[in-house]
């Protein structure tokens, strides 16, 4: 006989019910209490589900004064697994020296997104006192007192985290060279308003051999009489943003230095309301570039970085003005076509009503070109004849959700921090009417010590 049943988790395996809880565990709850602390209490099942998957419990968010003493159950339950620690403060003054050195020693990924520079001072002290030997991820951003790179105040600054010997990949916001731990043996490194000397600049490479992607976001570089090659060739993804860059042709600062033979993915970020220079060019080596990512830039002030990359097959575009000029194909001699080899687009300001740039578009197809990629938002502005025009000269259009590409950037890249969607805080705040627990054996009143 078969049997029904009016939960549906009842035809689930325990297995699946762990990855579910996994991938939810980052979710908001109300009362600040955590997703595996909330699901342990629903039902048996869903209990001896949580008490047995060590890997649910490795994400430790320290986000409010109540979020601290929920740490022990995590370190204990976790066992031996390493774990990721999550610091965003955002209430009053806590005690942070319950941090132990057990959560610091097994820590294999941390990240602090701080308020104030007295916190960091505060964090600095505790987790600096324990060796970090199985970080290989750090991550530092400050909220709102922004320090200069080059700090005025080195002697009450030092390393937040010592002995991170595996420590590979780091993204910092807001802090100083001071607080960050020793830019050496790093395969990712992203620093917000770096401001480093050509000899800084070249000890990036010099320490981190095996560099492959670096994020400099508002790259304020000093000024330096002349530069030499810079050997970055293990670089294969690089993002910058030349926003203080301004004026026309070709800049002379130090990231014309660099040797790029082997870059894979350039990303250049700038100011609509100002003009970019030229920071890249034949000289920097950009033959293997085949994804180019622009954002908040006039194309007009970037003709001889475009002329150099004639390797790219895919160009994404965030707000850029002027693009649609490069993909013009040359009547004359003398005229130079822009990324021959380019097969794929991305296109967030393209103009559907206007034939001139579908013809343009379409233009393409001859050389290449097989995929546009347009946001989604736009798709109420398509019509029939447009399309069908596209798939007579080759190429598909496709809708898409340009969320889903970000860029490398980890970090917000304004200065300011959104607050938390108010929305989405009330979809999980809200009540659930639906009994999980079918044998009333798990519904009472929990006791808030005893988890």
């Amino acid at each position: 006989m078969q049997h029904h049943t009016s939960n549906f988790f009842d035809i689930l395996p325990n297995e699946l019910i762990a990855d579910i809880f996994f991938f939810a565990r980052d979710m908001p709850f109300s009362h600040h209490i955590p997703l595996p602390v909330v699901v342990s209490y629903v039902c048996r099942r869903f209990r001896d589900v949580a008490l047995s998957s060590p890997q649910l419990w490795t994400l430790i968010n320290l986000s409010s004064e109540r979020s601290f003493s929920f740490a022990p159950l995590f370190i204990d339950r976790s066992k031996p697994l390493l774990l990721d620690l999550n610091i965003s403060t955002d209430f009053e003054k806590t005690d942070v020296s319950s941090l132990s050195s057990e959560i610091t020693g097994r820590a294999c990924s941390i990240h602090i997104r701080l308020d104030y520079l007295t916190e960091y001072h505060d964090y600095c002290k505790v987790l600096a006192s324990n060796p970090v030997t199985n970080l290989t991820t750090l991550t530092l951003e400050s909220c709102y007192s922004k320090l200069d790179w080059v700090c005025r105040h080195p002697t009450v600054h030092f390393p937040v985290v010592k002995d991170a010997v595996s420590l590979r990949s780091m993204s910092l916001k807001g802090t100083c060279s001071q607080i960050a731990p020793p830019l050496c043996g790093l395969t990712h490194l992203e620093i917000h308003e770096f401001s480093p000397t050509f000899p800084e600049f070249c000890s990036v490479f010099a320490s981190n051999p095996n560099l492959s992607t670096l994020c400099l976001p508002k790259f304020l570089p000093v000024d330096w009489e002349e530069y030499s090659p810079i050997d970055a060739s293990s670089l294969r993804s690089l993002s910058i943003g030349c926003s203080m860059h301004w004026g026309t042709g070709m800049c002379k600062c130090m990231l014309s230095a660099l040797q790029l033979e082997n870059l894979e993915y350039l990303e250049i970020y700038g100011n609509l309301s100002e003009h970019v220079a030229n920071h890249f060019s034949r000289n920097n080596g950009l033959q293997k570039v085949r994804t180019l990512r622009l954002a908040d830039v006039r194309m007009e002030d970037l003709r001889e970085c475009a002329a150099a990359l004639e390797g790219v097959t895919r160009v994404e575009l965030a707000d850029v003005v002027g693009f649609i000029f490069f993909l013009k194909t040359p009547s004359a001699a003398d005229e130079v076509l822009y990324f021959p080899k380019l097969n794929s687009l991305i296109y967030d300001d393209i103009d559907l009503m206007n034939e001139r740039e579908v013809n343009i578009i379409c233009s393409r197809g001859i050389t290449g070109l097989s995929r546009v990629e347009i946001p989604v938002v736009l798709q109420d502005f398509s019509n029939e004849d447009m399309e069908a025009k596209l798939r007579a000269s080759g190429i598909d259009m496709v809708f898409i959700d340009t969320n889903d590409f970000p860029g490398l950037l980890r970090l917000t890249y304004e200065s300011e921090y959104d607050d938390t969607d108010s929305d989405a805080e009330d979809f999980w705040q809200a009540s659930d009417d639906y009994d999980y627990d079918e044998d009333d054996d798990f519904d009472d009143e929990w006791d808030e010590e005893e988890y």
